[in-house]
């Protein structure tokens, strides 16, 4: 599900180098795929979220954050959307400040 590729962060001038990261591809339920900079994995509740970013090039679109449902006895993950509008901020505050 997850790749590793070399991306110069445009947001960020003060990179030069160009950095690794990990770009995840995930797959709605009507079969649509997506990619995504992994950003970070923040616990908050007794749960995990991660912080993405589309990787669309474009510098506008906003943070997504998930909550990381592990499926038992397998490397997989499952990627569920926050509803709480509250869980989403209190996350977001929190990869701000990390």
């Amino acid at each position: 599900m997850g790749k590793s590729r070399k991306k110069k962060h445009q947001n960020r001038p003060d990179d030069v180098e160009a950095e690794e990261v990990s770009i995840i591809t995930l797959t709605d339920e009507d079969g649509n795929t997506s990619e995504y900079e992994y950003l970070e994995t923040i616990e908050y509740k007794d749960k995990e979220y991660c912080v993405l970013y589309p990787n669309t090039g474009r510098e506008d679109e906003d943070f997504i954050i998930c909550e990381v449902v592990s499926e038992p006895g397998s490397n997989e993950a499952t990627y569920k959307g926050v509803e709480s509008e509250k869980v989403m901020n209190k996350v977001f505050e929190i990869f701000k400040n990390n």
